[in-house]
């Protein structure tokens, strides 16, 4: 059944000769914040998992659950644009979540907004009771490895050992650096950005690639030295 309204308006863009793609194009970096950001009851329940998360008296399994209820409550924005799939067993791994761009996502651009993202990606989920070290890191670059992915997102409590290049940030910015393999560290301190700040999950998972992607990029920094001709 045809609406008359809808029909009114792409005779109106056909007629200025703006095809539906530009304007679905357009209107999707008008609108990007809205698409992306979390509804305010959203935020509310992160409040509230991130709280219950903090609780000595619950258990390691418990507190596992939670952050992995984070990580889709994050992850499910008001426009759906992503499908998430949970605990997904393949012949040689268990995989926490694998997460695709929905058909939603895809009519708009978005996928190719944030392309970094690829296709697919994927999110571990480690309720560790302190910091992740390059053990662990180094099983999710496995993992990464295996499934032919490019990018994946460490969800965890406190975060990465290390802080420049070496134990687990050195790790991250070697593998980044040598396969071309993400990997992001989220934890609860990124949580909190998006609960009292505003923040998204795309603003702050590509400001951190960015970063790493800054940081190992030593193009910039060679040029020519005056012997070389000498040697060729």
């Amino acid at each position: 059944m045809k609406n008359d309204k809808y029909e009114k308006v792409d005779e109106m863009l056909l007629s200025d000769g703006i095809s539906v793609n530009d304007y679905i194009s357009y209107i999707t970096t008008k609108k990007l914040d809205q698409l992306i950001n979390l509804p305010l009851s959203s935020i509310y329940e992160l409040r509230h998992k991130v709280a219950l998360i903090n609780k000595q008296t619950r258990t390691t399994k418990e507190k596992g659950d939670l952050l992995e209820n984070i990580a889709c409550l994050i992850l499910a924005t008001k426009f759906s644009i992503f499908d998430i799939a949970r605990n997904i067993r393949t012949s040689t791994n268990e995989i926490d979540l694998l997460i695709t761009w929905s058909a939603k996502s895809k009519m708009v651009n978005l996928n190719n907004v944030y392309n970094f993202l690829g296709d697919e990606f994927l999110c571990e989920c480690k309720n560790y009771s302190k910091k992740i070290n390059v053990t662990y890191i180094g099983k999710f670059y496995s993992l990464l490895k295996t499934s032919g992915m490019k990018f994946g997102v460490l969800f965890s409590v406190f975060g990465i050992t290390g802080s420049k290049w070496d134990n687990g940030v050195g790790l991250i910015k070697k593998i980044a650096l040598k396969d071309d393999i993400y990997i992001i560290d989220f934890n609860l301190n990124d949580v909190k950005k998006i609960i009292l700040n505003n923040e998204n999950f795309f603003s702050i998972v590509e400001n951190k690639y960015l970063s790493l992607k800054a940081d190992i990029d030593y193009s910039d920094c060679i040029s020519h030295h005056e012997n070389e001709g000498k040697f060729i």
